[in-house]
This record gives C-alpha cells, sequence and structure tokens, in this order.
C-alpha cells in the first residue's frame, strides 16, 4: 500500500473516472477529528459521510440527479497504518460508489451509479499508509 495525503477539511469529492455522472455538488456531512490535524486543517477519519446533488447524466433530466435513499452515502477509508481518533484516515484516492436517483424526461424516476473519488487531500505535507 502506497502513502497517500490525508484529507483534511480543505479537501475535496468528485466524480470517480468511468462516472456518467457529472456536474452536481458533493458536500462532506462528517465531523473532522477536532484532536488530530494536517497542515493546519482538522483531518477527515472514516467512515466519511457525503451526499451529492444537482448532477446530470445520459438519459436523466440535467440537474437533478441525487444521492439516494437518505441522501447520506459513505466512503471507507483504506488507510491501515495510521488513524484519527482510533478511526482509520481518509486519504486521496480513497473511493466510493453511491447510488443516485434522477428524474427520467419521459416521467418517472430512475437509478444511477455516482462513482466518487477523494480527489484532492486538502494537504500535501502529511500522508499516510
Amino acid at each position: 500500500m502506497s502513502l497517500e495525503p490525508i484529507m483534511n477539511v480543505n479537501g475535496t469529492l468528485d466524480h470517480n473516472v468511468g462516472s456518467v455522472v457529472t456536474g452536481g455538488t458533493f458536500a462532506i456531512i462528517s465531523t473532522p477529528s477536532m484532536k488530530v490535524s494536517a497542515d493546519g486543517g482538522k483531518v477527515y477519519r472514516g467512515p466519511l459521510l457525503y451526499s451529492f446533488t444537482g448532477g446530470s447524466a445520459p438519459g436523466f433530466t440535467d440537474g437533478s440527479v441525487s444521492t439516494f435513499p437518505s441522501g447520506v452515502q459513505t466512503l471507507e477509508p483504506t488507510a491501515q497504518k495510521c488513524n484519527a481518533d482510533g478511526m482509520a484516515v481518509v486519504r486521496e484516492g480513497d473511493e466510493a460508489t453511491g447510488l443516485g436517483i434522477g428524474v427520467i424526461p419521459s416521467g418517472g424516476i430512475g437509478s444511477v451509479p455516482v462513482l466518487t473519488i477523494v480527489s484532492d487531500a486538502g494537504q500535501s505535507k502529511v500522508s499516510a499508509q
């Protein structure tokens, strides 16, 4: 397992390679550690809870794709040798697949996978394995 930067409060989520969903907004719901920081920002430890709204995908009304069923999705961290508050830290490159729903122009709703990745850890000084 390689060293990857630990995600702090300045980190971002984005669509992973292969995702048919584009655009929209990811929102992190989890509270970061109150004790552990990396490069001046509190770190996230897992599982990381997030939501997604306003996405577009082929076959769906633009901007109608969002996470479902509760709006909250889970990203499990992959760090094996570093933790904060007794939980594995989230690292750049960690991935998740959530369930999105969206409006089908002909009527009704449909589902589509929302492939998510920690695209930027928010800092580059502290890494974990």
